[in-house]
């Protein structure tokens, strides 16, 4: 945690308990200034982003599938070479060709990772936008003016990476400060009434 962050903590903390806001409900921490909220836990709740990832990833294969169909086919092709003379006009009208399509092959695969990290970063965009919105609704209902980023995830002491992050996390602890559950709720009664919007019943 940054000293502003730990600034930042003092002061929301110190005025709560002196207004005593920091009373909490069974459900929901009820006139707290302060919440978190496990933002890649309502990611994988969401059953959009699953649907929506699940059909780029869905498209990336067939893409994948048809460019390594075309690779093989041009490394059949090239066996041909073996069996011509390196000086003729055949031999070398045949590796111009195969230049040619080995690099508009290359040019193809690198347009389709770009174009499959373009809508990734689109579907995670988008997500996170109704994430916020989402967040933004629940803690107006429950009078929250802060909700921090929290990582919920044990650390694994077997991975560098997982310890690096678990070091670095924003939150270090919180009791009964968790609104996650009430923002993945919130996210599905959202898409239930678009559902119901675009499908209006006669």
């Amino acid at each position: 945690m940054t000293n502003v962050h730990r600034v930042v903590w003092s002061c929301l903390v110190t005025l709560a308990c002196q207004t005593g806001l920091l009373a909490q409900s069974a459900t929901a921490p009820q006139g707290t200034l302060v919440a978190v909220a496990d933002i890649p836990k309502i990611f994988e709740a969401s059953s959009q982003f699953a649907s929506d990832r699940d059909a780029i990833q869905h498209q990336l294969k067939s893409v994948e599938e048809e460019l390594a169909a075309v690779q093989k086919d041009l490394a059949t092709r090239s066996q041909g070479l073996k069996d011509l003379n390196p000086d003729s006009p055949d031999y070398k009208r045949l590796e111009m060709e195969l230049g040619r399509q080995a690099a508009d092959l290359q040019v193809r695969v690198r347009q389709a990772k770009k174009d499959f990290l373009q809508r990734e970063a689109g579907v995670y965009h988008d997500t996170y936008v109704k994430v916020l919105a989402a967040v933004e609704r629940v803690a107006t209902r429950h009078r929250i003016a802060l909700v921090l980023r929290f990582d919920s995830r044990e650390i694994d002491a077997a991975d560098p990476q997982s310890v690096a992050q678990g070091v670095s996390r924003a939150v270090v602890f919180q009791r009964q400060l968790d609104i996650t559950q009430l923002v993945v709720d919130e996210l599905r009664s959202a898409a239930t009434a678009a559902v119901e919007r675009n499908n209006p019943r006669r």
